[in-house]
């Protein structure tokens, strides 16, 4: 009896601890990962707790727009819904398919738009008595106070603070008297940051640009988003604007118009020396990220941040392409991220893009070149250590369900291999250089999680580790351990290229080894609807715009200068004219000039 009753003590005690193992295994593999914690006690963690979601019963609150009315109202223009089909009864215009992305794969809603009906609300033709919208007097909208009042009436939705965005929280590191504390659990807010300078010239399409920005994502979400100009300072002697208020203010006075001053943060390279005096390199072209790390640093209110340049245009709704790409992100798994992201998803090629990655999955061997954090001296690891120590015996489900880390707008290239001549460059103790795993990604713009620019932040602050500027994002993410996506945004090549011969000049034949090797031809692969530098944007607006292109013409070169690819003068085929009006489809944009302004050194 005694015997039996210790075998049956013995046969529970096992069955315990085997339900514990599979339970263990299954929460790693499957939910959330538990991140590493800060070992550094004299540091707050960077570790956040998750983002709880509201009780169902806790609905969004319609905000005000610039004219006043609440965006649900039914008399307010402040919002223009695009058009699903081109007008006229027999209009039978099939909606152009993208060389390059997807809008199916992506969520984003296959729509048009005119150039009246696009900016109309924010602007456009108000000069005009034909106007179709309310007139606004611009010079009395305050942007910074709607958002802040679009905040406060949602704050229930929201683990966020009501701080101004416009509250000067930048502190040079010698006057900082109290460490910068981070809360404690995520906001689920995003910020938007607009890169722009001191001495920017600013035109109307900017004005229409940045009012459809903060209306279509900070407004019309409920104030998830919030925008705001990040303002490089480049006038002499105003280095003092982070130690003397009324200085601060002058600038600000002078270098934004009155709408938008309520959303600036200044700062001056003074600020990046403060605070990264081992790095020894400030300048934009080999720092970009430093003064977003120094945002999200101060500004800790928000999950995630969206760095776009000012030539960068939405030609749909903002807050709907920016909520297609955070659903579509949280859908993708961490294993073999850099795997298809070094392809350009073509889905004339690919297929769907499940086919894409199964056939990915496939040529990787159920492999992953990056699997958890890269060891990296003076680098503290965040993202989780996967269970498995094979990611061939990894789930390409774990980490499903987890908001990206970083969301690039284009492929990511792994620098070992590439012909990139900045690649070389680097500050800091980064041993067996030439060996550690760094990648780059083209436009720097991108969206960074707090978690990363924190992360880069204390790396370039502490130990001055710092890589150039489109390297710093994917690098840091990839020794961090933090999860990485691609986005498949749709892009249009004009004229377009042979499809397949297109495809093998980005990705090589076929899948190889699941990483794509394509060949250097960079004016093969160009003009695009986004890119680093493109033709194509100036003509494509010009010609949305009801105007005659000035700028179509290339200069004959395009072999070596692939920037300034000819493009024919002639509508595009992806868009449309019906009546003599032109139809847009909703895309990413980059770089549209509205001026030929150029920032000084």
């Amino acid at each position: 009896m005694n015997r039996l009753y210790w075998l049956g003590r013995i046969a529970v005690a096992t069955c315990c601890t085997l339900a514990l193992v599979l339970l263990v295994v299954w929460h790693r593999e499957y939910i959330p990962a538990v991140w590493h914690d800060d070992p550094d006690p004299a540091e707050p963690t960077i570790a956040r707790e998750p983002f709880h979601k509201p009780l169902p019963h806790i609905r969004r609150i319609a905000c005000k727009g610039p004219r006043g009315l609440r965006l649900d109202d039914r008399d307010s223009r402040d919002l223009q819904r695009p058009l699903k089909a081109l007008p006229g009864a027999l209009n039978n215009t099939v909606f152009p398919r993208p060389t390059i992305g997807s809008y199916e794969e992506l969520g984003l809603e296959k729509s048009w738009m005119s150039f009246a009906q696009r900016y109309g609300p924010y602007g456009y033709g108000e000069q005009e008595t034909s106007y179709d919208f309310p007139r606004v007097n611009w010079n009395k909208v305050d942007w910074g106070a709607l958002q802040t009042e679009c905040l406060q009436d949602n704050e229930r939705m929201f683990g966020a603070s009501n701080q101004s965005i416009g509250e000067n929280r930048f502190r040079l590191r010698n006057e900082s008297t109290a460490p910068i504390l981070p809360p404690t659990s995520r906001t689920g807010r995003h910020a938007i940051v607009m890169r722009t300078w001191s001495t920017y010239v600013y035109k109307d399409e900017d004005y229409w640009n940045l009012r459809s920005i903060i209306n279509e994502a900070s407004l019309a979400t409920g104030g998830k988003y919030s925008v705001i100009l990040l303002v490089d300072v480049k006038c002499k002697g105003c280095e003092t604007i982070h130690s003397d208020p009324s200085k601060y203010q002058r600038v600000l006075e002078e270098s934004v118009p009155k709408e938008f001053r309520n959303i600036a943060v200044l700062f001056h390279p003074r600020l990046q020396e403060s605070w990264y005096d081992r790095i020894g390199e400030y300048k934009p072209f080999w720092q970009i990220m430093q003064p977003l790390q120094l945002l999200a640093h101060f500004y800790n209110d928000f999950d995630h941040y969206w760095q776009f340049e000012m030539d960068t245009r939405f030609t749909g709704h903002v807050g709907d392409m920016l909520e297609a790409f955070d659903r579509f992100g949280t859908a993708q798994p961490y294993k073999q991220a850099l795997e298809r992201a070094s392809f350009a998803y073509v889905p004339k090629i690919h297929g769907t893009y499940e086919k894409f990655t199964t056939a990915i999955d496939e040529a990787s061997k159920g492999g992953s070149s990056v699997w958890g954090p890269v060891k990296v001296k003076d680098v503290t690891p965040i993202g989780p250590t996967p269970l498995m120590q094979d990611p061939r015996n990894g789930s390409l489900e774990w980490r499903v369900g987890e908001e990206a880390d970083l969301l690039v707008l284009g492929p990511i290239t792994d620098v070992r291999t590439s012909h990139w001549p900045f690649g070389y460059w680097r500050t800091g103790d980064l041993k067996d250089y030439d060996n550690l795993p760094r990648y780059l990604t083209t436009p720097a713009q991108a969206r960074a999680s707090w978690e990363l620019l924190e992360g880069i932040h204390r790396a370039q602050h502490d130990h001055g580790i710092a890589v150039a500027s489109e390297s710093t994002l994917p690098s840091f993410a990839v020794w961090l351990g933090l999860k990485i996506v691609s986005l498949p945004i749709p892009k249009f090549q004009f004229p377009e290229r042979d499809i397949l011969e297109l495809s093998t000049v980005m990705n090589g034949e076929g899948y190889g080894d699941g990483i794509a090797r394509g060949i250097d031809l960079p004016f093969f692969v160009r003009p695009l609807t986004w890119s680093w530098w493109s033709s194509l944007c100036d003509p494509v607006f010009e010609r949305w715009m009801g105007l005659q292109p000035e700028h179509f013409k290339g200069d004959g070169g395009e072999h070596t200068h692939p920037e300034y690819v000819e493009v024919p003068n002639e509508l595009p085929w992806f868009m449309a004219e019906v009546n003599g009006t032109v139809y847009m489809p909703g895309v990413l944009m980059h770089p549209r000039k509205s001026n030929h302004y150029r920032a000084p050194e």
